[in-house]
């Protein structure tokens, strides 16, 4: 066997003491990754627990008002429907589409513009921004995250409900 001269083992300890830094980094760097990306994971979790439970507060609500509801005194209840007639009146009191927010599944009362170009409740949407920047509806990263009143659909959501309660 022939043995290194003193120059060479000297550079391959040399080698050895570099690789074993960079290997160190290396795992370093992949530390922090995974703690990124475990702290965004928490964070979703969180912002998706928020989401669930504003949902549930709703249903709740709806539920309430819906076993709490009486009829006007002196009011006559009305025949029962059948038919045309019953999809007719289901239909004069559920809002339209156009004025359910995509997030709450509510009717909106302070509707705004978000990047996307769709219409969402002022309050929710601004929740959603303040942990994503990513459009509700799409998925696709918003350019502009701010939102913006729509004062035209306000207004038609109002006269709805002034229409819709006579």
């Amino acid at each position: 066997r022939r043995v290194p001269p003193d120059g060479m083992a000297y550079a391959l300890k040399d080698h050895d003491s570099r690789l074993v830094k960079m290997l160190a980094e290396h795992d370093e760097s992949i530390t922090e990754m995974l703690e990124r990306r475990d702290k965004g994971m928490r964070e979703y979790a969180a912002s998706e627990a928020v989401a669930l439970e504003d949902a549930r507060r709703s249903w709740r609500r709806r539920l309430r008002r819906a076993q709490d509801w009486k009829p006007r005194r002196g009011a006559r209840a009305p025949e029962p429907a059948s038919g045309a007639s019953a999809q007719a009146l289901a239909l004069e009191l559920e809002p339209p589409a156009d004025f359910i927010c995509p997030i709450t599944a509510e009717a909106m009362r302070d509707p705004v513009m978000a990047g996307d170009g769709h219409a969402y409740e002022r309050i929710a949407i601004e929740r959603w921004l303040a942990i994503r920047s990513t459009s509700p509806l799409t998925g696709k990263a918003l350019e502009n995250t701010g939102v913006f009143p729509n004062h035209m659909l306000r207004r038609q959501i109002r006269e709805w409900q002034g229409g819709s309660r006579s």
